[in-house]
């Protein structure tokens, strides 16, 4: 902030309150001064035990001016008069000694709860001295079930989950306080372990996703669990089947499955291999991987094709966004620019993804599908990974993509020609058209 005129900082400090400084001033004040061009954010409702909020400014007219003209606090109310006299009592505890022996007390109690995770092994995101602790489950579905389990157990927990955080750092989120006992906390960690496992295996995943998923080193004992996980799913009933480019595909299989699904039959796709390969240019080279699920018997179950190619990060922003973007791309041609791992192209357009409802293994195809999706991801150090597109609304199949890591994005419409033989020439396609559409054309 000294160093640069136009960087103010806003500190949210609601987790430090009472915890921690002199006088319970929390973790930002503790040991340094309110800086000029700082504000600072406190909760009331947190360590501080009672209600409402604090906002700490710099100086007297910064702080009239957030009163006179702050969006929010014109339409909030004051606290009410029991919540304000709770807030004076807490206050004056603050300023006691006794404030010291219960912020002892509390982190005696944060030590322990980080120990005993650290004892049954569980996948603690970050290491922090707060009284908020976070065990990361990855997907929703794992995030859903353990709640769930601990809520039955007696334990009631939250869940950190999209938009708080990302869709695939969903996590269990738990606070430590003052009142808890220490067999409490030691109960609830175990019950948490030893559910656990009970909840991956249910939602087939494995703690070694739930790492790569925060990108946190994997513990030596899990390594071999991972490799065995590897080995037992590709002996079960599915196989899955890669192919690096489309001559390796059976051509009448692959035409039959995608069959009026899109551009992107067995031709079309030796096509686009032959265009975008051995180009000058990194985005003209597209990479080309085609997976396939096959039941015991041979029917295929799930299967799809992927590009690996470098996308425009603002393609479905506002025109007025990109314009300015296309500005700045014509001195730096990659300006926001990533490497994207998606099923079709930037091309095509239909169904890419075959999935047969009627197996009962549906699902579990699409998680290896999804599990080999991420391992070329990290093979090409692709930024993120695409499914598209979808036409039909299919409650069952949105809910399974959300539950793994997924979200919804609407595309641009797409507008379909079903009839090519109403006319023989622009004239009569001119006239086969409607009044609007006849404008359009115009």
């Amino acid at each position: 902030m000294n160093n640069y005129p136009e960087f103010h900082c806003y500190i949210d400090d609601a987790h430090g309150m009472s915890v921690y400084g002199k006088h319970g001033r929390g973790y930002t004040l503790n040991g340094r001064e309110m800086h000029p061009k700082m504000v600072m954010a406190t909760s009331l409702a947190k360590a501080f035990a009672t209600g409402g909020a604090v906002m700490v400014y710099p100086d007297y007219e910064l702080a009239r001016k957030v009163r006179t003209c702050g969006g929010p606090l014109i339409t909030s109310g004051p606290l009410q008069p029991a919540t304000l006299g709770a807030a004076v009592a807490s206050a004056k505890i603050h300023l006691t000694p006794e404030i010291t022996e219960m912020q002892e007390e509390l982190h005696d109690k944060i030590k322990f709860a980080a120990i005993l995770l650290k004892k049954y092994k569980l996948p603690v995101v970050s290491q922090s001295n707060a009284c908020v602790f976070f065990v990361g489950t990855s997907l929703p579905k794992l995030g859903y079930n353990m709640v769930k389990r601990m809520l039955d157990a007696g334990y009631y927990l939250n869940l950190g989950i999209f938009p708080a955080v990302p869709i695939k750092n969903t996590g269990v989120r738990f606070t430590i306080t003052r009142l808890h006992t220490f067999s409490q906390i030691e109960s609830m960690i175990a019950t948490m372990a030893d559910e656990f496992p009970r909840a991956l295996k249910e939602e087939e995943m494995t703690m070694a996703q739930i790492y790569k998923a925060f990108k946190m080193p994997l513990p030596e004992d899990l390594e071999l669990e991972k490799a065995v996980h590897a080995v037992i799913k590709q002996s079960l009933t599915l196989k899955l089947h890669h192919y690096r480019s489309i001559d390796e595909v059976n051509k009448a299989e692959w035409d039959q499955l995608f069959e009026g699904k899109g551009t992107f039959d067995w031709d079309g796709l030796k096509t686009l291999e032959s265009a975008f390969s051995r180009n000058p240019r990194v985005e003209d080279n597209w990479s080309f991987d085609y997976i396939v699920v096959r039941d015991s018997g041979g029917k295929i179950v799930a299967a799809s094709f992927f590009t690996t190619a470098l996308w425009k990060d603002d393609m479905l922003s506002p025109s007025t966004i990109s314009r300015q973007i296309e500005e700045i791309r014509k001195n730096n041609p990659y300006y926001l620019t990533s490497k994207v791992l998606a099923s079709g192209s930037l091309l095509t357009e239909g169904e890419h993804l075959f999935i047969d409802k009627g197996a009962d293994s549906w699902k579990e195809a699409l998680h290896m599908l999804f599990e080999k999706a991420y391992a070329l991801q990290d093979s090409y150090k692709a930024n993120s990974v695409i499914f598209r597109d979808f036409h039909k609304q299919d409650a069952e199949f949105d809910n399974f993509m959300v539950d793994n890591g997924f979200y919804k994005v609407s595309m641009p419409d797409t507008h379909v020609v079903d009839d090519m033989s109403a006319w023989k020439n622009a004239e009569e396609f001119y006239q086969h058209l409607s009044k609007r559409s006849r404008q359009h054309f115009r």
